[in-house]
């Protein structure tokens, strides 16, 4: 069966994010709700009180989840706004557009689903490929949804063998090391633009408000009356930690899936070949790509690895090896501004920590304040 896909409408990509959204905040509301309450009960505040902060924080979280949400999933228009070719055979899915094709077997799909003529094929790690197939007839959608739904996680049917090259070809190499699977995280998210450092800034900001809140607490009270803010100094601590590592390499958490997938931090072992136009990339588990060379766009040059890509589909070369589309390639440079825009939020939360310090005398260090003559 062969369907004619279309790009992505801009009211399809919203119902997506509010699908997505919705999917994933079942996974972690009940962490959310236990931070809260850890909150609470470090605070004791009074139930009035508990309950504006409970929703002020949930709402919070919430809208933050789904504007960012909804703006992943506008960028990842970019991804489908070609039009092409999806063949659905017993044994995989065969997408073919310009300057590209791929195949994947069914038993790499975790799940099928229809969201406004939508289908979206779900793969390991929650992550989704969808294809417009609004120009179908609702019969035909619903018939191919019925047997996406049936043969996904299964290993049946004649594979599509990958395409060889007539050409004499020559062996690619692929980023094997630990540092150049994180380079190329950091530089692939940057460009698919659905990394957005400034949610990370936000959380950042709101952790640290609460870590200065507990650790005044700590300093009224000692440590050793009241361990529960102690203990939530050590959270906040470790999560401001989390997050600001993930500033530094948004490629950390697909570093990690990597190995804990594949056993290596280059992601799935594979044998790449090139023919000076067009590369193949076949995998161990039949699943195969092929890209032309001339449809790769946006080449960046990090230290250790160069990327381009092909839509939001990111390849990757070890320094020193990339092809010769990189000759005219741009640097690779981490932007300062969060971390800039984090220092300049922190500093007016230090002084008015420090203030209160100063003016209160309950609090422990206003007597060394008053004995250094600092008042």
């Amino acid at each position: 069966m062969v369907y004619t896909t279309k790009p992505l409408r801009l009211e399809q990509t919203r119902k997506l994010a509010t699908w997505q959204f919705l999917r994933n905040i079942r996974q972690r509301w009940i962490l959310l709700l236990l931070l809260a309450l850890a909150f609470l009960w470090i605070t004791n505040m009074s139930p009035l009180w508990a309950g504006i902060c409970i929703i002020a924080i949930y709402g919070l979280v919430l809208l933050l989840c789904w504007l960012r949400s909804r703006r992943i999933w506008a960028r990842e228009c970019e991804r489908f706004n070609t039009p092409g070719f999806l063949t659905i055979t017993d044994a995989g899915v065969l997408i073919e557009y310009e300057g590209m094709s791929s195949y994947y077997p069914w038993y790499i799909y975790k799940d099928a689903t229809m969201v406004d003529d939508v289908l979206v094929l779900t793969m390991a790690g929650m992550q989704d490929i969808c294809w417009n197939l609004e120009s179908s007839t609702g019969q035909q959608r619903t018939s191919l949804l019925e047997f996406a739904r049936s043969h996904v996680r299964t290993d049946k049917g004649v594979r599509i063998a990958p395409p060889r090259s007539v050409l004499s070809t020559t062996t690619v190499a692929q980023p094997g090391t630990r540092a150049e699977a994180l380079e190329m995280g950091d530089i692939a998210l940057t460009q698919r633009k659905v990394y957005s450092p400034w949610y990370w800034v936000v959380i950042v900001l709101i952790e640290t408000a609460f870590l200065i809140i507990c650790s005044l607490y700590t300093l009224e009270w000692g440590f050793d009356k009241d361990p529960s803010c102690t203990l939530a100094i050590v959270l906040f601590a470790w999560f401001i930690f989390r997050a600001i590592r993930t500033l530094i390499h948004p490629g950390l958490p697909m570093l990690r899936r990597s190995i804990q997938a594949y056993g290596r931090p280059g992601g799935e072992p594979c044998e790449r070949i090139a023919d000076g136009r067009s590369e193949y990339i076949i995998y161990k588990n039949s699943r195969w790509i092929r890209a032309d060379y001339a449809a790769m766009t946006d080449p960046l040059l990090g230290h250790h690895v160069a990327v381009c890509r092909i839509k939001n589909t990111t390849f990757a070369y070890p320094r020193g090896s990339e092809p010769a589309l990189f000759a005219n390639a741009g640097r690779y440079k981490r932007s300062r501004k969060p971390f800039i825009i984090i220092l300049l939020g922190i500093i007016p939360m230090l002084a008015a920590a420090a203030y209160s310090i100063y003016m209160l005398p309950h609090f422990p260090l206003s007597y060394l304040t008053w004995l250094l003559g600092l008042r």
